[in-house]
């Protein structure tokens, strides 16, 4: 199994989940789906969501996140200029800056088990 990360447009240091504003009459699924197209060039099946959604502050504003697992069914080199990556899913656990996103992917982990 691997596990996509992008790099952070703000910190391109930092290996992070895709993720995205949802455009007006757009749902919470359908932007997951547009930005895991936009920024790293996939297409896929939505499984469903991750998790609870985290609260965090960006630095700008307190932005609540839920996260979809997709199954990516194709792949374009394209992406929002950011760095993409496919990571095992031990190495996705290292990868990862923060402890949310560590937690997140091991519930994705059994998601994907069941």
């Amino acid at each position: 199994m691997s596990i996509l990360l992008v790099r952070a447009k703000r910190s391109p240091d930092i290996w992070i989940l895709p993720k995205g504003h949802i455009e007006p009459g757009e749902s919470a699924a359908e932007a997951a789906l547009r930005e895991s197209h936009e920024e790293a060039g996939i297409t896929g099946d939505l499984l469903g969501p991750v998790g609870m959604p985290l609260e965090f502050d960006n630095g700008r504003e307190h932005v609540r996140v839920q996260y979809f697992l997709i199954r990516a069914v194709s792949e374009s080199p394209h992406t929002d200029g950011r760095l993409k990556q496919w990571f095992r899913f031990d190495d996705a656990l290292v990868a990862v800056r923060f402890p949310e996103t560590r937690r997140l992917l091991s519930e994705a982990l059994t998601d994907i088990q069941r």
